[in-house]
């Protein structure tokens, strides 16, 4: 058996981004959208060594189309195969809909 030099695989896990329809809506005092759109500059930095998104649980606070079409538009120019679990206030009917083209891996 030989063993060959692999890279080890990379992988960024995001939860509970709570983004709303209305990017300026508030959590807690926290504008979601601003506080996600930090995170994924984070990534962005990393992503040359990225293989895997894995984004789970309250992806959206509202449920709504808009939510999910806001953080398909914030993932989409990291390129990097992405996968999600909802939470406890996800629509997972809505999620399906918005969220089943690349980046986003359909299981």
């Amino acid at each position: 058996m030989s063993v060959t030099n692999q890279s080890p695989l990379s992988i960024a896990q995001i939860t509970d981004i709570h983004l709303f329809a209305d990017e300026k809506q508030e959590l807690l005092g926290l504008q979601t959208t601003q506080s996600f759109q930090a995170v994924i500059e984070r990534l962005d930095m990393l992503r040359p060594q990225l293989d895997l998104l894995l984004i789970t649980g309250d992806l959206s606070q509202d449920g709504t189309p808009e939510s999910y079409q806001r953080l398909k538009n914030l993932i989409s120019p990291l390129a990097t195969p992405t996968y999600w679990l909802p939470g406890n206030h996800d629509c997972l009917s809505t999620m399906q809909q918005a969220l089943n083209y690349a980046p986003f891996v359909s299981v």
